[in-house]
């Protein structure tokens, strides 16, 4: 399994990581100072605001006391993003800093992920509680061990966290022997600097068969 950064400069895809990063509990700010360094802990709690920045409120009852002259840095633990940025505002109880230009992202993946989106590959499947209903989404990002795709809004009350899927086809793709997923995510897709209202990504882990474990 590997563990490498990479790195990703894609204004639409940078926002969309960002974007899952709200409300998460294992995000730490930092700066360099004086030969060591000073963290926080804290929560993106806005995103992305009008002037092109997010904001952020510290957490257990610390308070921000960043040098705004220097740059600040984002660590967020569950899915290895990093990024360098610029203190826009600070007080005690808020900081808003520049969206980044380039993140750093964990490749922690059983193989190198593969941008299917630009080749235009697609997911045949069925949902295990509606199984007469055949979706055929464009992939966002597959792996090994899991995937993700594109719906629309129409689409979106059929799509649950925990649901399971019945894979029928990856085009262009050989057989992965994977037959089966399960929804692990479903959120709503970053276009420009806004939430599209009318796409969504949802996330899937496969789950291996019989065959492909042995």
């Amino acid at each position: 399994m590997e563990h490498n950064l990479r790195e990703e400069l894609r204004p639409s895809f940078i926002l969309e990581r960002l974007k899952e990063s709200l409300k998460k509990r294992d995000v730490t700010l930092w700066q360099d100072r004086d030969g060591g360094k000073v963290s926080l802990p804290a929560s993106l709690t806005k995103f992305p605001l009008g002037n092109g920045v997010i904001k952020f409120h510290p957490r257990q009852n610390f308070i921000f006391q960043f040098n705004s002259a220097k740059p600040i840095y984002f660590f967020e633990k569950e899915r290895t993003v990093i990024f360098k940025s610029q203190i826009c505002f600070q007080s005690a109880y808020e900081l808003e800093v520049k969206i980044p230009e380039k993140i750093l992202l964990g490749e922690n993946r059983l193989s190198p992920r593969d941008e299917y989106l630009m080749t235009g590959r697609k997911l045949c499947f069925e949902l295990e509680h509606r199984p007469q209903r055949v979706f055929d989404s464009p992939i966002l990002d597959l792996a090994d061990n899991g995937a993700s795709f594109r719906i629309h809004k129409r689409e979106f009350s059929h799509f649950y966290p925990g649901d399971k899927i019945k894979i029928l086809d990856q085009s262009n793709s050989s057989d992965s022997g994977y037959k089966m997923a399960e929804i692990v995510h479903v959120s709503s897709m970053v276009l420009g600097e806004k939430l599209s209202p009318y796409a969504f990504k949802i996330g899937i882990k496969f789950i291996p068969t019989l065959a492909s474990a042995l």
